[in-house]
């Protein structure tokens, strides 16, 4: 099954857009569409966090709250997921214990960085389960910039309302927003089972292989990669790449390291070789969760039909 919009949480219903710009930022769809304006725009380059939200997705079987800058977000980026603002937080017109904290410690003047401070202490108060410092307070709004209040009475107020495990109207609603989430729709699913297909159809191609998933987690397969090995599939890459091109199917090398790049020729390495070996021998295949069935018969077509076709790189 696959869809032709973007679908999230926010506010307890389910927000489907068929019609949006790429570019769209969440800061832009929530001020300029929603209107709801009690998420902030600052710098709009992501440095301040006054417009910081939260996305709340499944992982490990529970709800993680991560906070976000909403001016660099794409809105793309929030499918499947829940989006929390500001606006959000109060239960019927009681603060929720992190507001209240901060009205309590006075860790607000001018109030503009205020909302993104909040949201950023919101995620923390679900995160630490009631066992946090003031160093760990201090990691949390790194990335908030308050040019009035100054931060003491901020973390204050953090160390006030994360003293104890989260006990708000989202901890009361969780298992019921769980399953919002994973009733939203089959996009992760579908991926997984392209690169599933993908893998059964190459798995007794010599020279096709596959990039290790993470033995940590459940990987998404957002993008399915190959690994071309020239030696024993008689192809490289590139020339996989330009017989799927030539029959109109896009496909593009895998990413070029940053330090193999020439704005960053003699910089420092750190860290292996996986980079470099991935960008030799990777190629990214289609994996939309649109590709219909019959779409991905004639890409791997295709890519089997450049066997043995190319000694040059």
């Amino acid at each position: 099954m696959t869809r032709d919009c973007l679908q999230f949480l926010r506010s307890g219903r389910v927000v489907r857009l068929n019609e949006f710009l790429p570019r769209t930022t969440v800061l832009d769809w929530l001020r300029e569409s929603e209107r709801s304006i009690g998420t902030k725009e600052g710098c709009a380059e992501g440095d301040c966090g006054a417009c910081a939200t939260v996305v709340v997705r499944e992982h490990g079987g529970r709800l993680v709250y991560e906070p976000v800058n909403s001016c660099i977000t794409l809105l793309g980026q929030l499918d499947g997921a829940e989006l929390i603002t500001v606006e959000d937080l109060a239960d019927d017109g009681e603060l929720h214990p992190v507001q209240a904290a901060m009205a309590r410690q006075h860790g607000s003047q001018c109030g503009f960085c205020t909302p993104g401070i909040v949201m950023s202490l919101f995620a923390h108060y679900h995160a630490c389960n009631g066992a946090t410092t003031r160093e760990a307070i201090n990691n949390v709004l790194a990335g908030n910039l308050c040019r009035c209040t100054g931060y003491r009475p901020i973390v204050d107020a953090a160390l006030e309302a994360c003293a104890e495990a989260a006990d708000d109207r989202f901890i009361r609603s969780a298992t019921a927003r769980l399953q919002a989430l994973r009733s939203l729709d089959d996009k992760l699913a579908r991926r997984r089972a392209i690169n599933d297909r993908y893998r059964h159809a190459f798995a007794d191609t010599p020279g096709i292989g596959f990039l290790p998933d993470a033995p940590y987690g459940e990987p998404n397969h957002w993008l399915t990669v190959i690994a071309v090995d020239q030696a024993e599939f008689g192809a490289t890459p590139s020339s996989v790449s330009a017989g799927l091109e030539a029959a109109d199917i896009e496909a593009r090398r895998s990413w070029k390291p940053m330090h193999l790049q020439p704005l960053f020729a003699g910089a420092p390495v750190c860290g292996g070789t996986v980079a470099e070996r991935t960008f030799a021998t990777g190629l990214c295949l289609p994996s939309g969760s649109g590709l219909t069935d019959a779409d991905q018969d004639r890409v791997i077509e295709h890519v089997l039909a450049q066997q043995g076709t190319s000694s040059d790189s």
